[in-house]
């Protein structure tokens, strides 16, 4: 639609990394407020502002790399860095991501699941303005179809086909990505158990990326699988099956005979 903002003679502004700018911006100062009410320091969530946002978008680009054409980008390595240009898998930025959470929580010697419990609405919200920035740019875009909502791109400085009515999945994914936010900060009080609001926004993200089978240039594996629902079902479950663990159960009464017998030193 809008993939350059502004020209300044031969050099333009690009839409699509302010409107991630602003995502990150929004995201961030939401987890620094929510990170304050879960009694963690709100300065955390600036501190990891920018590794967070560096990390993600090299996370999402290798991803998309390693998936699409790895052999390709190594003998074009320029168009690594073109990010307008399309070429951004948000499931390496969620692998990335969680390796921030990680990462800040062993720095700072804090639980990892509260953390991440006070980022994900933040997220949530970053995810919706930057969906609304690929649709600027003309990326993520959607298969044809004559549904009367169906949008048309004719800027070729963007990334979708001209002149074809299609599936305005970047807007549907704003919507949803909006839905998961106000489902994650309506309950985030009533949460009780650490990790779970996690879960939920893991589980929501899942759902989201089923997305990917009515997007032109979503990424899949072997031809086969739709890359953005299969890593994104596999980080779901191997975290909700982390956060599901408990420690065995010790039977009544084992803890005081243990106390009860006689140490072997004496």
């Amino acid at each position: 639609m809008f993939p350059v903002l502004l020209r300044f003679g031969s050099l333009g502004l690009r839409t699509f990394p302010l409107v991630l700018a602003l995502a990150v911006l929004v995201g961030g100062k939401l987890t620094a407020a929510e990170f304050q009410r879960r009694g963690l320091e709100p300065g955390l969530a600036h501190d990891a502002l920018m590794p967070a946002a560096l990390l993600g978008l090299l996370g999402a680009r290798l991803l998309y790399v390693l998936l699409f054409d790895p052999a390709w980008h190594l003998s074009h390595p320029a168009d690594l860095t073109n990010l307008w240009n399309g070429g951004l898998a948000f499931q390496g930025a969620l692998l990335a991501g969680l390796a921030t959470v990680l990462w800040l929580s062993r720095r700072h010697r804090l639980p990892f699941w509260r953390v991440a419990d006070g980022a994900v609405p933040g997220v949530a919200l970053g995810q919706a303005i930057g969906a609304l920035g690929s649709f600027l740019n003309g990326s993520s875009y959607g298969t044809p179809t004559d549904l009367p909502w169906a949008v048309v791109f004719t800027d070729p400085r963007g990334q979708a086909p001209l002149g074809i009515p299609l599936h305005p999945t970047q807007l549907y994914e704003a919507l949803a990505a909006l839905l998961l936010f106000i489902g994650l900060w309506s309950v985030r009080t009533r949460v009780r158990r650490d990790g779970t609001l996690f879960v939920l926004y893991l589980a929501g993200v899942s759902t989201l990326a089923f997305l990917d089978l009515l997007k032109g240039d979503a990424l899949w594996i072997a031809d086969a699988v739709p890359a953005g629902p299969a890593v994104s079902v596999l980080v779901l479950i191997g975290t909700a099956s982390l956060r599901l663990r408990r420690p065995p159960r010790v039977p009544v009464g084992a803890e005081a005979a243990h106390e009860a017998r006689p140490s072997a030193s004496r």
